[in-house]
């Protein structure tokens, strides 16, 4: 079951992924005077993120590394398998920055992430395949 979660949220992602490498345009400028794309962008984010987290909980299970105290727990169960677990941390922070400080996001952050999120979310994946 944990493993069929896993593959759909990776398919999901890989999906999303896609549709986010075109929106990302070439350069700031396009970016910060495309409302719609900063939106769009911002969402495809989020949503990945937050299947990659998903990912991360149905892994724990998946490999019997225990019971997560709290999501951070999560994590640190994660930590001796998945050798970019940093990264997840960071994009965990990320993630919680676009659904809670909203109001005070700035666009010149959003695009430099979204830029080279497509290459930290394949050395990502990469592991997690590795683990499946």
């Amino acid at each position: 079951m944990a493993y069929e979660r896993i593959i759909n949220r990776i398919a999901f992602i890989k999906t999303n992924l896609s549709l986010l490498k075109k929106l990302i345009p070439s350069n700031i400028e396009l970016y910060i005077n495309n409302q719609t794309i900063q939106l769009a962008i911002e969402r495809l984010l989020q949503i990945i993120i937050e299947a990659i987290m998903d990912i991360c909980i149905q892994l724990v299970g998946y490999l019997n590394l225990g019971i997560p105290k709290s999501e951070t727990n999560i994590l640190d169960l994660l930590e001796k398998k998945i050798p970019s677990v940093n990264k997840l941390r960071e994009l965990k922070k990320f993630r919680n920055v676009l659904v809670h400080q909203y109001v005070r996001i700035e666009p010149q952050k959003i695009f430099a992430h979204a830029s080279k999120f497509p290459d930290d979310l394949k050395i990502i994946l990469h592991e997690i395949n590795k683990l499946i």
